[in-house]
């Protein structure tokens, strides 16, 4: 499944830096929603719920959530599996 173009630029707002910066994750993911256009939360919206119902491995989705520019590392499968549903969930 191709990465959206929205998602990329979505991802990219996850910055290691900007995790320097913010209180928790719930910030974080205002902080990258606040950055992104409602159509471009609603193409994310929807790629996160294909994504996630493929519930793929650990490798595959990291190599998703780094490919579409992120810069925070989020090393751990289940981790990054529940960062992402926490995203979906911001976005409801």
């Amino acid at each position: 499944m191709p990465i959206p173009e929205e998602f990329k630029a979505f991802a990219s707002l996850f910055d290691l830096d900007l995790h320097d910066h913010v209180p928790d994750e719930k910030a974080l993911i205002a902080f990258a929603l606040k950055h992104t256009s409602n159509e471009q939360k609603r193409v994310v919206k929807v790629y996160l719920d294909q994504l996630l119902r493929l519930n793929p491995g650990g490798t595959e989705l990291q190599k998703i959530w780094l490919d579409a520019g992120a810069g925070l590392s989020i090393p751990d499968h289940d981790e990054l599996s529940r960062f992402l549903r926490l995203v979906q969930e911001e976005m409801q």
